[in-house]
C-alpha cells in the first residue's frame, strides 16, 4: 500500500494505491486540512481551505515567505489565549488527519508514503529545509515507516516524475511544469534521459502568488492597459469592485 499525500497551501488531497492501481474510494478532498501557511486565528475562530482564497488569505501571503526563509518560524506562537499554537503543531495534526482517513479506507499496512511540498516553501533545496524535515519525521513518527520508505517532493517535481510514468514516455525529453495553486506559484523543469533511465531537476522555484492573488494581478494589468487606451471602465470596476488597484 503506497500513500500519496500532496500538502497543499490551502488544500490538501489524499490518495491509496495498492501496486500500481489507486483505491478510487480512498481519494479523498480534504478542502479544510490545508497546511498553515495562510492559517489564521481570530478570537476563537480559525480559518482553513477557501479562507486562502479570500481577501483574509491575501493579507497574510507572508506567512510562506516566513516559514521558507526562517524553519524556526514554524515554533513561534500563534493565536490567543488557550488556543495558542505553533504552526509545527497543526502541520502535525492536518498530516495526522489526512493518514487517518487514508487508514480507514483499507486493511493494508502502510507500506510506502510519498509527500509533495510548495516550492514555494522549499526551494531553499529539500535536503536543507526544515519545513521538509518536519514533514519527513511526522510521517516517519504516525507510521512508524524508516527514512527509506518516506519520500519528500517538491509539488512541480513530482507532476514531472507522474508524466513520465502515466505516458510511459520512451525518449529523451525536457519537461516543464507550471503549477499554479490555491496559495502558491510553483515551476521545475525536468530533464529525462530515456537511455540512462534518469531523471535530473535542472530548476525548481516558486513564490507566494496563486489564486485570487494571481486573479487580481492579471485584472490590475488588464485595467492598467484599458485606461492607458482611453478604454471605459465602468463595467470592470463594477465586476471587480474594489479589489484591483490602479
Amino acid at each position: 500500500m503506497i500513500l500519496g499525500i500532496d500538502f497543499g497551501t490551502c488544500y490538501s488531497y489524499v490518495s491509496v494505491m495498492i501496486g500500481d492501481k489507486i483505491v478510487e474510494d480512498a481519494v479523498t478532498v480534504s478542502g479544510n486540512a490545508n497546511i498553515p501557511s495562510l492559517y489564521m486565528q481570530v478570537g476563537n475562530k480559525e480559518y482553513y481551505g477557501p479562507e486562502c482564497l479570500g481577501e483574509r488569505g491575501r493579507k497574510y501571503k507572508d506567512h510562506v515567505t516566513l516559514i521558507r526563509d526562517n524553519p524556526d518560524y514554524l515554533k513561534m506562537p500563534i493565536g490567543e489565549g488557550a488556543n495558542i499554537q505553533t504552526y509545527e503543531d497543526i502541520i502535525k495534526k492536518f498530516l495526522k488527519y489526512l493518514i487517518d482517513l487514508a487508514k480507514k479506507s483499507t486493511n493494508q499496512k502502510i507500506e510506502y508514503v510519498a509527500i509533495t511540498a510548495p516550492t514555494a516553501l522549499t526551494r531553499r533545496g529539500m535536503q536543507n529545509s526544515g519545513y521538509n524535515f518536519l514533514l519527513k519525521q511526522t510521517i516517519m513518527e504516525l507510521t512508524d515507516l524508516d527514512e527509506y520508505h518516506v519520500f519528500v517532493k517538491e509539488e512541480p517535481v513530482a507532476a514531472a516524475y507522474s508524466y513520465l510514468y502515466d505516458n510511459k514516455v520512451k525518449r529523451d525529453q525536457s519537461i516543464f511544469v507550471f503549477d499554479l495553486g490555491g496559495g502558491t506559484l510553483d515551476v521545475s523543469l525536468v530533464e529525462y534521459s530515456y537511455k540512462n533511465d534518469e531523471i535530473r531537476v535542472v530548476l525548481t522555484d516558486g513564490d507566494s502568488i496563486g489564486g485570487v492573488l494571481w486573479t487580481n494581478e492579471l485584472a490590475r494589468l488588464i485595467k492598467t492597459d484599458m485606461i492607458n487606451r482611453n478604454i471605459d471602465i465602468t463595467d470592470f470596476d463594477q465586476l471587480y469592485g474594489e479589489k484591483v488597484e490602479e
